[in-house]
């Protein structure tokens, strides 16, 4: 027995069940519509318990009152609309769309070329003349009244006049190029010409004595930073601080000292936690005062704020996009054409106006949010003055750019009209126009300074408006002066380092790194091996670094430097060959001297010892080193007895289990040991060792003794090498890699720049531009007037012998005429329909769309059954982890649906394809209408959108209206938008493009009655601003989605500079490229306005004595936490990582050039800095080559 509960909710589910079945079965969609019936389910209930037969009972029961399929599902499309509506005969008649549209025929040539007689008509007056002028003629259309076919005659028969005339300027145009472009530049042209020439010889003797002896080379690093440096600095410079933040102001300051110090503290290790506790970090001043009392609020530098604000910035500026875009847009592009504007003003306008109106809503929505109000008074005051700062700042530097954009069409124009000759040669318009862009620069340097001013003044933006002063007083006045002072600040482009190896090992300098500090200590050398070698990785432990050689440093400063060079590599080498060959092979070696007559092995080298006091060994001691042992001949005899002894005894400890017994085994194992390994073994070492000693110690002195001879004839050699075969010496070479412009210094020198380029260019460029240049240009323009000349008499006894008695119109095209333009010919026309025809096709594509809402409606109505069976197993026998399968009661509901579905996509598939028009998309892009009859088509179809679309698609739509109109970007009901949007559609977005007065059209005919469209003009509505809205697109008019970046209200942002460097060239006859470079506006966007931190500590250093190390690391590193918003009193991974600059720092003049160990700084714990010391192996061979720094 079910309980009280399962059977209330079986009797819910089944109500519920039969209310949907109510709904489904309620009013038919058609007469004679879809019917239902119960679902027949068989249970069998034999073998089954009671109480389950009782359930499944009540469950089939309540599946009876709920569950149904289709007795009859007759599917019936829609009616045409001409066929529902009830207005006389006429319109029972349906639309064809095959018939809707007719392409002109083209093909009139026979008609307009023969007359009555079948004839073909000769040439009139007119258009022999016209002949004579142009070689062309026109004649009339006959299919098409306005239209004209043009003939081209071939230049065998006819040229024409203005043609002629035409190729004569051209010549002279040439042969002036020739005098005042190519001659010229063969002079004074910065490539292939006399000036080229002198330059390349000049640079080619200044190559070959840099080659020889050595130039001075010497550059500027880091202008640009530093001077942007500066000019951030200058625009606060004179700012005060509020008199209610000053104690804020020096408790900040006072932090950022007092932090610098305990940073150094811990860098020496002298700091303790308990006592030294850091301070909270005191607030920032945001808010200062210029000279005059008016206040400067720096608040959007919280970049904490601005992290909030932002979040809130972009919801506003999404949401402002919405809603009234379209309707704006369309309404400005109306009032601006009727103002007969051009297209580029209308798209300016237009777009200036979008962006303002979207600019207005954000702003307001700014000023009246309370969250941004929340932080702060005056947020939103703020965050609005900037947005308008940085747009405006950019519409000066556009007003700067359109300003020159109009001076460069207007000098455009003007020299075409001025010298009609010569501006047909491309070279000389472009060197006059690079001219008046030049001038133009000069004389508006800082017209974008100047106007991002009076637009500022315009919006009461004062703040903006000091610093843009600040700025423009900068630029104009102390960037010169700091130019001239830095570029005065030169140094060597490329240092040298040479070294040389100390021989006495109590001479090596030992360098201690402790508390922060790097200093020498005394050498020791002790006797005993150290028992730690391996640096530390702790701060607070002494680290000790070994320095074996003595370091020379030159650089290419002065004069002469490479035969300074040329000394200093020989002394180096000469004195590593010393030590190399004079003291470790005939002292230190393996077959040294040494090793010949020493008894006990020894050590020929030292390292150091990182051992700390307990250990009782000395700090920074040199100990042998171990690995550094060398054997001598007495030690070798004694280890090889040792091991013949220590086979013997092996052999004799095991017990013999030899193939040959133990006697043959014992006797060959005696005579291994001791006679092959023991006595051959010494006889080689006792006589060959001593030899081969002597032999490479006597060679060694040799050589050491000749070191200065060959030493020189090799560095002489090497030195030779990097002047006739790769300068690897050279200061432009900024690293050892292989660069053409490097290889053969000397031969590049004599044969390319002074032989080549320095005498021969300047001879050829001198007989081009004196001699070849003149009289090509005479022969150009004596062949000009001679061709002038002869191609008007040649025309003239064709005209006159043969055109004028044998001309006829033609109908096809020959070898002598061709059609070049007429109907159908060219691309430049477009096809117009009438209001009826654009109506009918509107009324296709409702038809269409109520087809397809009808076949969403159905399909969705024949799958019912399935989905209440879905839902009502769900509903029962989820909680028995029951799921539907394809069989049994579903499978029968879904192959009924199958067949269902597809009898409807067979008939709506017949429907839509009878629905569709079979316009050819080229034609569809080329159909237009006027303008007072696209406005009658967009109002009436308007209209017969509001009379057919809500009843026959919208309500068979499942989702509500509202989101209809959202997904087509339309405001409610805006039916005109909606007609608009439908034509764009169905032809093309070209459609709604007005046809002017002037465009060639063709009209598309129709075979169909479409009387029942026939509008007349006096219906025309006398308020149309809701279709003029849509009607005055434009083919070239772009109006862009108003778009504004959280950028905009953050001074934080890098920000870019607008100076640009404009290259042009230019090329002419006989003229190589030229490059034209202009510098263009100096303004940034955003102003470079530096963080408080930075302006409290000018104001603080300006007032007090005892300033901000600003230009300390440390110090840098502190401001740049304060500037992040991050405390000063930070997780030590911020000290850590200043502990590693700091190291850096210090090691780096005296450790990090060494050649002998190379040093790693690696990050261990937030308080530790690992040092790892790695040996590039035995050092004491021969060095010497400098270093690239």
């Amino acid at each position: 027995m079910l309980s009280s509960e399962e059977a209330d909710l079986s009797n819910s589910e089944a109500e519920g069940s039969a209310d949907e079945n109510v709904q489904t079965a309620g009013p038919q969609l058609y007469p004679g519509g879809p019917q239902l019936e119960p679902l027949k389910i068989d249970v069998k209930y034999e073998g089954l318990p009671p109480d389950i037969v009782l359930a499944l009972r009540q469950v089939k029961q309540a599946a009876k009152t709920s569950l149904f399929h289709w007795k009859s599902f007759p599917i019936q499309v829609p009616e045409p609309i001409s066929r529902s509506q009830s207005e006389g005969p006429r319109s029972s008649q349906s639309i064809n769309p095959n018939e809707l549209f007719v392409e002109p025929s083209f093909e009139e040539l026979d008609r307009i070329a023969l007359d009555s007689q079948g004839q073909l008509k000769k040439l009139t007056p007119s258009q022999i003349e016209c002949i004579r002028q142009e070689g062309e003629f026109e004649v009339e259309s006959v299919n098409f009244p306005g239209q004209v076919h043009r003939w081209r005659l071939c230049s065998l028969l006819q040229k024409g006049k203005g043609k002629t005339e035409e190729s004569l300027q051209e010549g002279l145009a040439l042969s002036l190029c020739l005098i005042i472009i190519s001659a010229k530049n063969r002079f004074v042209s910065d490539n292939f010409s006399v000036r080229a020439g002198i330059r390349s010889l000049k640079e080619g003797l200044c190559q070959l004595l840099d080659a020889l002896i050595g130039l001075p080379s010497l550059g500027s690093k880091g202008i640009m930073e530093r001077l942007q440096e500066e000019r951030a600095k200058y625009l606060v410079v004179e700012l005060l601080c509020q008199s209610s933040d000053e104690c804020d102001l020096d408790g900040l300051c006072h932090f950022i000292k007092d932090q610098v110090v305990r940073r150094e503290k811990e860098l020496e290790g002298k700091v303790n936690d308990d006592v030294d506790m850091i301070p909270p970090c005191p607030p920032i001043p945001l808010v200062f005062r210029t000279p005059k009392g008016s206040d400067v609020d720096l608040r959007l530098f919280d970049r904490q704020l601005m992290r909030r604000l932002s979040q809130i910035l972009v919801g506003i500026l999404e949401r402002e996009t919405k809603g009234w875009f379209l309707h704006f847009k369309e309404q400005h592009l109306a009032k601006f054409k009727d103002q007969l504007l051009s297209d580029a003003d209308i798209e300016k306008e237009t777009n200036l106006a979008v962006m303002d109106e979207y600019l207005r809503r954000v702003f307001r929505s700014i000023l009246e949010n309370p969250d941004i109000a929340a932080p702060g008074e005056g947020l939103g005051k703020l965050l609005v003055e900037q947005a308008k700062s940085v747009i405006l700042m950019g519409r000066a530097m556009d007003n700067v750019h359109e300003m020159w954009n109009r001076t460069w069409l207007e000098k455009e124009k003007r020299l075409k009209i001025n010298h009609p000759i010569l501006s047909k040669i491309p070279a000389w318009m472009e060197e006059r126009l690079l001219q008046a862009e030049a001038e133009f620069v000069a004389q508006h340097q800082w017209s974008a300074h100047e106007e991002a001013l009076s637009l500022c003044r315009d919006h009461n933006l004062n703040q903006t408006l000091y610093f843009l002063s600040r700025d423009l007083i900068f630029m104009k006045e102390r960037e010169p002066v700091l130019m001239k002072e830095l570029q005065c600040l030169q140094e060597p482009t490329r240092t040298y380092r040479w070294y040389s190896h100390i021989w006495d090992p109590k001479k090596w300098v030992i360098h201690c790194l402790y508390q922060g500090q790097c200093e020498v200590i005394p050498t020791v050398v002790s006797n005993q091996t150290a028992p730690m070698t391996r640096p530390r990785s702790a701060l607070r432990e002494p680290t000790y670094f070994l320095e074996k050689f003595r370091t020379r440093t030159t650089s290419s400063r002065w004069l002469f430097w490479r035969w300074l060079n040329f000394i200093h590599c020989f002394y180096s080498w000469t004195n590593n060959a010393f030590y190399f060959f004079g003291y470790v092979i005939p002292w230190t070696s393996p077959i040294s001297l040494q090793a010949l007559i020493s008894a006990e092995p020894f050590m020929a080298d030292y390292e150091l010892s990182q051992a700390s006091s307990s250990l009782k060994m000395v700090n920074g001691s040199l100990c042998p080193q171990p690995s550094s042992t060398r054997q001598t001949l007495q030690s070798q005899l004694r280890l090889l007895w040792k091991h013949v002894s220590h086979e013997r005894t092996s052999f004799k400890s095991k017990p013999s289990m030899a193939f040959l017994g133990n006697e043959i085994s014992r006797h060959a194992n005696w005579s291994w040991n001791y006679v092959l390994k023991g006595g051959l073994g010494s006889l080689f070492l006792c006589i060959f060792f001593p030899l081969t000693c002597l032999l490479v110690c006597c060679a060694s002195l040799l050589l050491t003794i000749a070191a200065p001879i060959w030493m020189l004839v090799l560095v002489l050699g090497f030195h030779l090498f990097k002047i006739l075969i790769y300068d690897l010496d050279s200061p432009e070479l900024t690293e050892f890699s292989i660069q053409c412009q490097y290889f053969s210094p000397i031969i590049l020198a004599v044969v390319w720049k002074i032989v080549i380029l320095g005498i021969i260019q300047p001879i050829i460029a001198f007989l081009l531009g004196a001699i070849v240049c003149p009289i090509l240009a005479a022969f150009v323009l004596l062949a000009g007037f001679l061709q002038y000349y002869a191609r008007l008499a040649w025309d003239w006894i064709m005209l006159e012998t043969l055109i004028k008695r044998l001309g006829r119109i033609p109908a096809v095209d020959t070898l002598f005429a061709s059609r070049v333009a007429g109907p159908g010919l060219g691309s430049n026309f477009y096809y117009q329909i009438t209001v009826p025809q654009a109506l009918a096709s509107l009324e296709l594509r409702i038809e269409g769309e109520e087809l397809r809402a009808y076949a969403q409606q159905m399909e969705k109505l024949i799958r019912k059954p399935q989905e209440d069976l879905r839902r009502f197993i769900q509903q029962v026998f989820q909680p028995f982890s029951a799921t539907v399968t394809s069989t049994g009661i579903y499978l029968q509901l879904e192959k009924e649906a199958m067949i269902l579905l597809q009898t409807l996509e067979d008939r709506v598939r017949r429907r839509t394809k009878e629905l569709t028009l079979q316009l050819p998309a080229d034609i569809r892009n080329r159909v237009r209408m006027p303008d007072w009859q696209l406005k009658l088509a967009l109002h009436h179809g308007a209209s017969m959108l509001c009379r057919h679309y809500p009843s026959r698609v919208l309500s068979r739509l499942s989702t509500p209206p509202t989101e209809f109109w959202e997904e087509k970007g339309l405001l409610v009901e805006d039916w005109p938008g909606l007609a608009a949007l439908f034509f764009s559609e169905i032809f093309s977005p070209g459609f709604l493009c007005v046809l002017e007065d002037g465009e060639t059209r063709f009209q598309l005919e129709s075979h169909l009655d479409l009387s029942r469209f026939e509008v007349e003009a006096t219906h025309f509505p006398e308020d149309m601003s809701s279709v003029m809205l849509t009607c005055h697109k434009r083919k070239n008019i772009t109006i862009h989605s108003p778009y504004l970046h959280t950028d905009c209200f953050n001074p934080t942002v890098r920000p870019f500079l607008t100076r640009k460097t404009q290259t042009r060239k230019r090329t002419g006859p006989l003229n190589s490229r030229t490059k034209f470079e202009t510098e263009k506006q100096k303004l940034m966007i955003p102003l470079p306005i530096p963080h408080p931190v930075l302006i409290c500590a000018l104001i603080y250093n300006r007032d007090n004595e005892e300033s901000v190390p600003l230009e300390s690391r440390i110090c840098q590193h502190i401001m740049a936490d304060l500037e992040r918003s991050r405390p000063a009193n930070a997780p030590p991974t911020d000290i850590t990582s200043m502990d590693t600059d700091a190291l850096s720092i210090m090691t780096s003049q005296q450790v990090s050039h060494h050649n002998l160990h190379s040093v790693t700084l690696n990050l261990v714990s937030p308080n530790e800095v690992s040092v790892n010391v790695t040996s590039h192996g035995d050092t004491r061979a021969l060095r010497g080559y400098g270093t690239l720094v």
